[in-house]
């Protein structure tokens, strides 16, 4: 299995009931940002939802604003550019 672009930031949350280290390592690996094993607590596992989805949210807020950031740069340097001709 790929792991995913560094780029891009899917919530994943692995529930399993297999507890061994080298499940975890794979799913982390694999691009997975939560493991939980069973029996698990499902308050638990609802605030660890809310707590990834708020993440990806973020992480597409910073995205998006460093996306304008870059096309005022380029912006900018286009201008200053001209100004030297």
């Amino acid at each position: 299995m790929k792991s995913l672009t560094p780029n891009r930031y899917l919530p994943i949350r692995v529930l399993t009931a297999d507890i061994t280290t080298e499940a975890k390592h794979k799913a982390l690996k694999c691009g997975a940002k939560d493991f939980l094993s069973k029996p698990f607590d499902l308050i638990e596992v609802s605030y660890r939802i809310k707590n990834l989805l708020e993440t990806q949210y973020l992480y597409q807020q910073l995205r998006s604003r460093n996306l304008v950031l870059e096309e005022k740069v380029v912006e900018f340097l286009k201008i200053m550019d001209d100004w030297y001709k």
